[in-house]
């Protein structure tokens, strides 16, 4: 993934310090449906073919197309500015809480189209956190004796994640950070 960039969702997120961040089209994507069934609402059905479409581009570009900025992104994004620059006071104030949302975070919307390693979604983000997630609900059988332990079983799953979604051996891995370890302990 880019360097200093976040996959944000809730406001704690955005307001870490990164380079860029790109919220999460998943859960946008969702919002809209659920105003298009509870208010029949077409700009909410618009705004999400855009956001589909820029999906569908995502998966289409090569590695060239992220030096340079496409016709295409530029149209996408101009798309986006005139749609949330429509007159919405006719709207449920649930989608005005929406609009808003997303004018404030405006230039995070299309980030995955300027970086080939960001996705528009925190899918996987939400996978990775599912193992710490499974172990923290079993405290009841006392996995975690002390804060400490919780901290380390954190950075060590962090770290075989990490590995694993970078293709790279998950035992050389451990073995490093052990031997680190050990080199700063000494």
């Amino acid at each position: 993934m880019a360097k200093n960039l976040i996959l944000a969702r809730y406001v704690a997120q955005l307001k870490v310090s990164t380079k860029s961040k790109q919220l999460c089209l998943a859960h946008l994507l969702r919002e809209l449906s659920n105003f298009e069934e509870a208010f029949n609402c077409k700009w909410s059905s618009e705004m999400k073919q855009l956001f589909k479409s820029a999906i569908s581009h995502k998966k289409g570009m090569n590695i060239n197309d992220y030096f340079q900025v496409g016709e295409r992104v530029k149209k996408f994004e101009n798309k986006l500015t005139e749609m949330l620059k429509l007159d919405c006071s006719n709207k449920h104030k649930k989608q005005k809480a929406f609009v808003n949302r997303l004018l404030k975070n405006r230039n995070n919307i299309f980030t995955f189209l300027y970086y080939l390693e960001v996705p528009p979604d925190n899918n996987g983000s939400e996978r990775a956190i599912r193992n710490a997630k499974v172990k923290m609900k079993m405290k009841i059988s006392n996995q975690f004796k002390s804060f400490d332990f919780a901290n380390h079983y954190a950075v060590i799953r962090s770290v075989i994640d990490t590995t694993t979604k970078n293709s790279n051996d998950v035992f050389t891995a451990l073995t490093y950070l052990a031997e680190q370890k050990l080199v700063a302990a000494e």
